[in-house]
């Protein structure tokens, strides 16, 4: 059995004209989101697209109930004028990180970890530079 997504990200072509309604968009995002079940919610903006990166324990199913459920709904629907064709999945086909999936890096017990680990490997760089 597979796991359930963690990250998805969506994107759109915005139409000309709409970075700024966008950003002030953006800027808007309910302060509700610590209740909603997003672990985090990135959007990021080019001059012509916009693009959503969703983390949760089901990315995938938590979308989907936003957009079945019409009262939650509306919470995307202020940005649908903005699209310049569909909102639509990018598939994930690499991903990388320092911290393991299972520990994630919320804890401050993890990021005091990760940056051990960076320290050490940067000595260790230091070092071999010294004896080439």
């Amino acid at each position: 059995m597979m796991a359930a997504a963690r990250r998805l990200v969506l994107t759109a072509r915005l139409r000309p004209g709409t970075r700024e309604r966008a950003l002030e968009l953006a800027g808007s995002i309910a302060a509700h989101l610590e209740t909603s079940g997003f672990e985090q919610l990135g959007v990021y903006l080019s001059e012509r697209e916009v693009v959503f990166l969703i983390e949760a324990r089901e990315a995938e199913l938590l979308l989907r109930e936003i957009l079945d459920d019409p009262v939650r709904a509306t919470e995307i629907s202020p940005w649908l004028p903005l699209f310049d064709g569909p909102l639509h999945r990018a598939e994930e086909v690499y991903y990388w990180s320092a911290v393991p999936a299972d520990t994630g890096c919320s804890s401050r017990h993890g990021v005091r970890g990760i940056a051990r680990t960076v320290r050490r490997q940067l000595i260790r760089a230091d070092a071999s530079l010294l004896h080439r």
